[in-house]
């Protein structure tokens, strides 16, 4: 059976306009043809602050530095993974408050791969007043369901949105059993 083991790490943040961030982060796969043989699917970054950093690696202004090492097996190239984040700020009250939904697709080559991964916030309706004092006191609005971030099709296209920064994250992608595909992505692994 093709096996994908991806190793690497969720470097940071740029271009945010919070400081005190954190990312959660989730594998989101097809359940029909992917498993996790091994690893964490799922999980958290450290706080950082932009306070007193300098850029780091990748040009990031938030080192999180967060590890990633999930081994999977497939039955089909459908529904090839991908990594869903949210960026959250803590404010000086201890109050959470969503900086940003992003989503990228594993890479589907070998080796060391670094990926800008951008983050977007919904905004509510970007013309109404009252939306925007809301927001203001409030923090933006978050999505009642968020895996529509990385489904395609119009899901989004009613939302009014707004760009808030990227996350940088480091793949290390390692190929096991693929041979041949077909169109229809079934594999030959003789």
């Amino acid at each position: 059976m093709p096996q994908v083991h991806v190793l690497g790490e969720i470097v940071g943040g740029a271009q945010y306009d919070r400081q005190s961030l954190y990312c959660i982060w989730r594998l989101v796969k097809d359940d029909h043809y992917w498993s996790v043989v091994r690893g964490e699917d799922k999980g958290q970054t450290q706080l950082a602050s932009t306070e007193a950093a300098q850029l780091g690696a990748c040009g990031v202004e938030m080192l999180w530095a967060h590890p990633i090492d999930i081994h999977l097996a497939t039955s089909s190239i459908a529904g090839w993974p991908q990594i869903a984040v949210e960026v959250w700020h803590i404010d000086a009250h201890d109050r959470k408050e969503l900086c940003g939904y992003g989503t990228c697709r594993v890479p589907t080559t070998t080796g060391c791969i670094t990926v800008e991964c951008p983050t977007w916030r919904p905004i509510g309706n970007a013309s109404s007043i009252t939306d925007r004092l809301c927001t203001m006191f409030f923090g933006a609005p978050r999505l009642v369901d968020p895996s529509i971030v990385h489904m395609g099709g119009s899901s989004r296209y009613d939302l009014c949105t707004e760009t808030t920064g990227y996350v940088v994250i480091e793949f290390q992608v390692l190929l096991s059993g693929w041979t041949r595909q077909t169109t229809f992505g079934a594999f030959s692994t003789t």
